[in-house]
């Protein structure tokens, strides 16, 4: 008897401590139904994920679209979280909304309908200190989805991020297919270019124009809203740009995001283009320096 009567206090205890991130993971719509009605906030983050991040992550459709019109942000940003990744080991990760866990387009269609934005991206930072940002486009190349990178482009993705050297990071990723996918390589890189995908801009003259700083105001490309950076980093980033990430803080949002999503007021410049820009020329005058290159 006394043993009924504590499993009951036992599954009493355990539901009532749920969160409703957990329940939205497990596709039990009746407790995420019950939840929000008693005021749960479907934007709450736990655990490094959201609820409509997690259902929409496990595949529960009748979860995402409650949540979505019951006030979930369809572009919903998590947290900053510690994370382990196997080879890589532990990562801090920020930012990444519910589009770039998703791999079928039934639900990339709800979450697209509902005003999920293609052209977000997280961070992830690594322990040298990298960093690069993550497209839910760099999951439809991986997944040799043409169609799902051609939704993405047309409705607003950029087809322009770069590595350090320049070279742009989606040809890159598509061209990885040329030896066993050949014709399928071909037709991601030539649906890149349609878009306007191209290398960064490295002429002299565009490394040299980073001389005009350094810059403090800069503006989310996607909200509107200006952070100002401390005076201090913003010349440690002009001197020594490769001694910090290429993510920065959102102070309207609270999270470090990829640079990738901003651009400087004064000159309307991507800060992530300026940064990789910056790095080149410095290194290209230092080089210079040192072999008494005029």
């Amino acid at each position: 008897m006394y043993k009924n009567v504590l499993l009951c206090l036992f599954l009493l205890l355990s539901v009532g401590c749920a969160s409703l991130v957990d329940k939205a993971g497990e596709g039990d719509l009746k407790s995420v139904q019950r939840m929000v009605g008693e005021g749960a906030n479907p934007n709450e983050t736990d655990d490094c994920t959201a609820p409509l991040v997690y259902a929409a992550e496990k595949g529960h459709v009748e979860v995402v679209e409650y949540l979505l019109a019951h006030g979930a942000d369809p572009n919903v940003r998590l947290p900053e979280c510690i994370r382990s990744i196997p080879l890589l080991g532990t990562v801090r990760t920020s930012g990444h909304t519910a589009l770039y866990y998703v791999r079928d387009p039934a639900m990339v269609k709800i979450l697209m309908d509902a005003g999920a934005n293609p052209a977000l991206a997280g961070a992830t930072e690594y322990k040298d200190g990298s960093a690069g940002a993550d497209f839910p486009l760099t999951v439809a190349i991986r997944s040799d989805n043409l169609e799902l990178m051609e939704l993405y482009l047309k409705s607003g993705a950029t087809p322009n991020y770069y590595s350090e050297s320049g070279e742009n990071f989606f040809i890159w990723q598509a061209s990885l297919n040329k030896k066993k996918k050949p014709e399928l390589a071909a037709q991601m890189i030539a649906l890149l270019r349609r878009y306007g995908a191209r290398d960064l801009n490295t002429s002299a003259t565009a490394l040299k124009a980073t001389e005009s700083g350094p810059h403090l105001a800069y503006r989310n490309i996607y909200t509107g809203q200006v952070t100002t950076m401390d005076s201090g980093i913003a010349q440690r980033l002009y001197n020594y740009p490769n001694s910090l990430a290429p993510i920065t803080f959102d102070s309207h949002q609270k999270r470090y995001l990829h640079m990738v999503h901003f651009e400087w007021v004064d000159n309307g410049q991507n800060l992530h283009e300026w940064y990789l820009q910056r790095v080149l020329y410095l290194k290209a005058t230092r080089k210079a320096s040192s072999s008494g290159t005029p």
